[in-house]
């Protein structure tokens, strides 16, 4: 039986939540920023295309909005939801487009999106 990258994510995060509930587990990133498991599974996403000659420009439109790795972060989830909708994000949506194989990010995964946009600043710092 195959199943899609999605049906897997649920999975993972089901078993996640299933050990957080026992055992409170630092992120093994070092990553401060990273408060979720969607959060990592987004931010793992984009520091797939490190090499992706598409991340400056999509880092440069996130820091159009002035905001860093922890702005991002502690932004609330509709500032978040309207920054990612904004038309000049075209290249942050293409980059989540590639990294997901085209599934992209349900508009309510919001900590997908938030991690994918601290892995894009994190992979834009390690590059440029």
């Amino acid at each position: 039986m195959k199943i899609t990258k999605r049906q897997l994510r649920r999975i993972i995060k089901e078993e996640y939540s299933k050990i957080v509930r026992k055992v409170p587990i630092i992120e093994s990133k070092g990553d401060q920023y990273l408060r979720t498991m969607d959060m990592g599974l987004g931010y793992e996403d984009a520091m797939s295309l490190n090499d992706s000659p598409q991340v400056e420009a999509a880092a440069r439109a996130i820091i159009a909005y002035r905001m860093g790795m922890e702005d991002i972060a502690s932004a609330p989830d509709r500032v978040i939801s309207d920054m990612f909708a904004s038309s000049q994000m075209d290249d942050v949506h293409d980059l989540v487009m590639q990294a997901t194989g085209g599934e992209g990010y349900d508009g309510r995964d919001v900590d997908s999106i938030r991690g994918f946009m601290i892995g894009l600043l994190d992979a834009y710092d390690l590059n440029y």
